[in-house]
């Protein structure tokens, strides 16, 4: 078991986290939540501080990677908005992601690749009518295209 009791840490004068107590005990997926900033080995302020960074240059052309990493659900959807208001003022924006969930809620287009070949070129709403959700015609489309599958099911 991992037992944490009156953890406490400061940044300077800042007060990061303040006297913390908790358990974490076998067999139990236990989840960390707090937002950005709140005390918990967070990306977020750190992705957003780059986002910002490459903003400063006022640039037509964006590619974001993961952008959504280690964002809290504030977060998240501040870059969400921004892509869109980015798109929306003429500029390219071009996210990587392999979270199927995320590309639903944030890209109007999909372009999806399997071993290195285009497998579609198309929109969200379409992709999302050959099957039940967008994830089950993801994954019915890149069935057989990952470089690295498990064992499981086969046998030697």
């Amino acid at each position: 078991m991992i037992e944490v009791r009156g953890l406490t840490k400061r940044y300077g004068r800042v007060l990061a986290v303040d006297a913390l107590s908790f358990d974490v005990r076998p067999g139990v997926v236990t989840g960390f939540l707090g937002p950005n900033g709140s005390g918990k080995f967070s990306l977020g302020m750190a992705q957003r501080l780059g986002i910002a960074a490459a903003l400063l240059g006022d640039p037509g052309v964006l590619l974001f990677d993961e952008p959504v990493n280690g964002l809290d659900p504030e977060g998240i959807r501040w870059i969400r908005d921004l892509m869109k208001s980015l798109a929306a003022e003429g500029r390219m924006v071009f996210v990587s992601s392999h979270l199927i969930n995320e590309m639903a809620v944030t890209a109007d287009r999909l372009i999806v690749i399997g071993a290195g070949r285009l497998l579609a070129d198309t929109t969200v709403a379409e992709m999302s009518a050959w099957s039940a959700s967008l994830e089950d015609a993801f994954l019915k489309l890149t069935s057989g295209s990952a470089e690295f599958r498990g064992t499981q099911g086969r046998t030697s």
